[in-house]
């Protein structure tokens, strides 16, 4: 309840500030609905939106992450006049049967993707220790991952949507109007409700009584030095077992041995590991040898949430009249959640979406009997 002891009434509450909930806001205010976000932390987007490699790729093995990747970029132009992506340009090494298939849903959608063997990769890229073959996608880059937030809420601000930050979610609760929802601070009613709750998202799951299996698992980034400079695009190697991507950062390298730890969340920091250090380096060791010896500036471990089948969670969740899902991310969240946003949404407001079939939380659901 407001201090004059009322209940404040929406017809969306969206629960988490991330790049999820507040595209999802975003879209829903432009179609004039009554939309509040909340946010556990002190501001929006500190965890998985604000501690990542901030790669936009749009190479998938998946025909969805391909086009909620192309579409995020569309999108991406209508919220900010101001390029949110500097083009470097990224290469992406993985087995020829999975590039032959990722090149098929790039060209669906129209990106433009280079096939790189041996002969181009020693040309453009002679100190990388590999025959290829690689994709290379010019328009893929490096994400203004302050610029994409600060541009929602700048929207969401202009069509006078509140975003409450340091505001922890502690009941959801259903009632004849919709959603109660409860805070140490107030109590809030909406007709529908969004979980866009990131790692924190199995937690919310419980509390309207529809469990989803969301597992939160930990990967490590480290900045590296590079005393030349480290000329280069995006390089991301898919291999399975030696995945591996660095991009240019600052002056230096920053780079990832694509790590996972099942990690649950707590109150602070996300601990890091040293082992991810000696990771790193044995990866690079016979791909990147000059990075393999560098010296770190700083590393840190941040979140990832995942779907038993790596994908995105977006949809109705058949078991929670109004109840609607915005999460399993997955580390695509900067890339895609633009658009992943504009599928929740659709939901939310009854229209179809090519999508919907394909990302909707009833896979892993059954409706109560």
């Amino acid at each position: 309840m407001t201090k004059n002891g009322l209940v404040e009434h929406f017809d969306v509450i969206v629960v988490g500030g991330g790049i999820a909930g507040l595209s999802t806001a975003w879209h829903l205010a432009r179609a004039h609905r009554r939309v509040c976000v909340l946010e556990r932390d002190w501001a929006c987007a500190t965890r998985a939106s604000g501690l990542n490699a901030a790669i936009f790729r749009q190479l998938d093995f998946d025909r969805p992450g391909v086009q909620l990747a192309h579409r995020s970029r569309a999108l991406m132009a209508e919220l900010s006049a101001t390029p949110l992506v500097r083009e470097t340009g990224a290469l992406y090494l993985a087995d020829a049967h999975r590039l032959d298939e990722a090149t098929v849903h790039l060209a669906a959608v129209g990106v433009t993707a280079q096939r790189w063997g041996r002969a181009e990769l020693r040309v453009r890229l002679p100190h990388l220790a590999s025959d290829g073959p690689g994709v290379f996608i010019p328009s893929d880059g490096v994400i203004d991952l302050h610029g994409v937030v600060q541009a929602l809420q700048h929207a969401l601000q202009g069509a006078g949507v509140p975003v409450r930050t340091s505001t922890e979610v502690t009941a959801l609760t259903r009632g004849d109007d919709g959603w109660r929802v409860t805070t140490p601070r107030s109590e809030l009613s909406g007709a529908q409700l969004v979980l866009a709750g990131g790692a924190w998202g199995a937690g919310l799951g419980a509390l309207v009584g529809a469990p989803v299996p969301l597992t939160p698992r930990r990967r490590h980034l480290v900045l590296l030095e590079t005393p030349s400079g480290l000329e280069a695009p995006v390089v991301w190697r898919l291999h399975e077992g030696r995945e591996v991507y660095f991009r240019p950062e600052s002056g230096g390298a920053l780079a990832s041995p694509c790590d996972e730890t099942d990690w649950q969340p707590g109150l602070g920091e996300v601990p890091s590991d040293e082992q991810a250090l000696q990771s790193l380096a044995e990866l690079l060791h016979d791909f990147e040898p000059r990075l393999a010896t560098s010296s770190v500036r700083r590393f840190w471990g941040c979140l990832r949430t995942f779907t038993p089948d790596r994908d995105f969670l977006a949809g109705a969740d058949p078991r929670a009249p109004g109840v609607f899902w915005a999460a399993g991310l997955g580390g695509r969240g900067m890339t895609c959640g633009l658009a992943l946003g504009e599928v929740v949404a659709a939901a939310v407001l009854g229209q179809s979406h090519p999508l919907h079939e394909a990302l909707a939380p009833a896979r892993f659901t059954a409706p109560r009997s």
